[in-house]
């Protein structure tokens, strides 16, 4: 096969593929379960504060001493109460380009 048939049969290919997907049209996402890992975190309460001592961040929500740092003293941060399960508070900590996340018992003075 020379050069140009090979590209003549790709984007024809090609063409049917995308007139497929257009036809397909826009699938609709099943509605996700209530509890379940991709039900999106719906922000309860915000509010802004600054705290005389350092405030432990937790880089990912399973709030790992490893996977964490700490914000300064005299910060300002940015709270988001995203889950309230078991008598236990979660925060997403927004900084930057960055989210994080806090526990209640990590706010507490």
């Amino acid at each position: 096969m020379k050069a140009e048939d090979k590209k003549a049969k790709k984007a024809a290919y090609d063409k049917a593929y995308r007139e497929r997907k257009k036809a397909a049209g826009a699938i609709v996402a099943p509605e996700p379960v209530a509890g379940s890992r991709t039900d999106p975190d719906v922000v309860i309460e915000t509010f802004s504060k600054t705290f005389g001592f350092p405030v432990r961040l937790f880089w990912n929500r399973r709030l790992e001493a490893v996977n964490s740092s700490c914000a300064k003293a005299g910060t300002k941060l940015h709270f988001e109460q995203i889950t309230n399960r078991g008598g236990r508070v979660i925060y997403r900590v927004r900084r930057g380009k960055r989210n994080f996340y806090t526990s209640d018992s990590e706010i507490k003075e």
